[in-house]
């Protein structure tokens, strides 16, 4: 059943129990993340980080679920309260801010160890950072995760044309997102070059000037534009009702995914987000570092996944060697990897799972 307790309070005001602080990131940008301590620190830290275009995917676990751990939640950039810093590869600067969240957690944590409890994107900004293995920072980040745990709700992958198993539509998404990402940084690459000779030849000014702020009304419009299907998908999986416990959750979320869409940082951020995770290649190397650092890697699928199609949910877990049933089981089977060390469990929900039901959070966290 659902843990008891309210979840009242906007999805911008931070649970009971978290402190504010905050990350600066190797390229200079200001992240928030928050941090729970409990009075007697058991274990290692735990690191979660959360949706694409809905960050706060533990929000009702928090307002619910004390915890033994030091909880840190990290908002990528452009997710409030972060803002977005002009980031082109911002997937490669997720993974290098989850590294350094790892690392300050770790720095902090008995034994210098970290677990990560991640959701939707969160679980591909990970895949990125093990991808980044050879980097100093993403090492030492590893290292606080070796033997440690890793769990997954709604994870996904991308590798070759991976995207075709979900069906024709998903990957025409695909091109169409790349075609506009190409586009938008074509249009900025121009404007840049006209500054560079307006610099050589200040005559140029007046009229390099008038072309940028008509390129910055065009770039805004078609960003909105671009972002706007995403951002009433959401909403419209919002609009449905929770349990009455949670409603106070729902409808503070509801009121800050309005508020972040129309943010152009938010909607950038989406946009290059969906577009560089499109070209993410997991490949086996990245499986046997996974397993070298061992790693205990528990994926939660969910049955009625509206956003993830089954056959895009079996993706990873089949990297592993876990090969699942054509159909969906039912919710309580799992599975395992002859080392015991990959589990995929069944969840009966949907894609916002750790939202809906934090009482299985908790149960599934403290497995």
């Amino acid at each position: 059943g659902l843990a008891k307790g309210t979840a009242a309070g906007g999805a911008a005001a931070r649970p009971r129990g978290f402190a504010r602080r905050e990350l600066t990131s190797r390229d200079g940008a200001r992240l928030s993340f928050g941090l729970r301590r409990p009075a007697a620190e058991q274990g290692p830290a735990r690191v979660f980080i959360g949706g694409m275009s809905l960050p706060d995917s533990f929000l009702t676990y928090f307002q619910s679920a004390p915890s033994s751990q030091a909880d840190y939640v990290l908002s990528l950039r452009g997710l409030p309260p972060s803002g977005f810093a002009p980031t082109k590869e911002v997937y490669d600067a997720d993974a290098l801010d989850l590294a350094r969240m790892v690392v300050t957690a770790a720095e902090r944590s008995p034994g210098g160890k970290v677990e990560l409890a991640l959701h939707s994107y969160g679980t591909l900004v990970f895949q990125r950072m093990l991808q980044m293995r050879g980097d100093a920072e993403v090492d030492r980040a590893l290292a606080a995760l070796r033997g440690q745990r890793v769990v997954m709700f709604a994870p996904t992958t991308h590798y070759g044309d991976s995207e075709t198993v979900a069906g024709p539509e998903y990957a025409e998404m695909a091109k169409r997102v790349k075609m506009f990402m190409s586009w938008l940084d074509a249009g900025d690459a121009y404007v840049a070059n006209w500054r560079a000779l307006a610099r050589l030849n200040p005559l140029l000014i007046p009229q390099v000037e008038a072309l940028a702020m008509t390129w910055a009304a065009q770039r805004s419009a078609a960003l909105s534009m671009a972002a706007k299907p995403a951002a009433d998908l959401l909403r419209e999986h919002l609009a449905q009702p929770w349990s009455p416990e949670l409603e106070g959750a729902r409808r503070a979320l509801v009121e800050e995914t309005r508020r972040a869409s129309q943010d152009a940082g938010w909607q950038e951020a989406l946009m290059r987000r969906a577009n560089d995770t499109s070209k993410l290649d997991f490949t086996p190397a990245d499986v046997a570092a996974l397993r070298g650092a061992g790693i205990r890697l528990d994926l939660i699928l969910s049955r009625g996944d509206q956003l993830l199609p089954w056959q895009s949910q079996r993706l990873l877990p089949a990297l592993f060697g876990i090969g699942l049933p054509e159909a969906a089981p039912a919710a309580g089977a799992a599975f395992s990897d002859e080392s015991g060390r990959v589990r995929v469990l069944i969840a009966d929900g949907d894609h916002y799972l750790p939202l809906k039901n934090p009482g299985a959070v908790e149960r599934i966290l403290a497995r």
